[in-house]
């Protein structure tokens, strides 16, 4: 068995999770670096055998609420899932390919008079390496 598989099934044991096939599937997608999934990417991705579209929906809410994944709502309000990180980072709309990729926060926080500010969210648009 290769380390990341392991890990994956460490992963279930402390999730208190059943593992299926389906599962360890979805959650080897979303330990991919530096990018974030929407229901329907890891649906397509995954292949119509994985279930459907709501089955997609139901494990990636469910791992939510396990604290596995934070959710990112981008201005259309559609939802991508990412792995929890210490650091701060904002995001990267490829407008090709749709992908959803993790970048460094390029600003730091503003200084303002008579307001505290506690969290930003920025989406760049443009092309990831793939579509470039």
């Amino acid at each position: 068995m290769d380390e990341h598989y392991c890990d994956i099934e460490e992963l279930f044991i402390e999730l208190s999770e059943r593992r299926t096939d389906q599962k360890h599937a979805l959650v080897e997608k979303l330990l991919t670096p530096k990018r974030a999934w929407s229901a329907k990417q890891l649906w397509r991705t995954l292949g119509a055998t994985w279930g459907d579209l709501s089955t997609a929906h139901r494990n990636l809410q469910h791992l939510k609420e396990k604290g596995f994944l934070e959710v990112a709502t981008i201005d259309n309000g559609e939802a991508f899932y990412e792995r929890p990180t210490d650091d701060h980072h904002d995001h990267l709309r490829c407008q090709k390919c749709d992908s959803l990729l993790c970048v460094p926060c390029p600003e730091p926080k503003p200084k303002l008079t008579k307001m505290r500010v506690t969290s930003h969210n920025t989406i760049f648009r443009g092309f990831c390496n793939y579509c470039t």
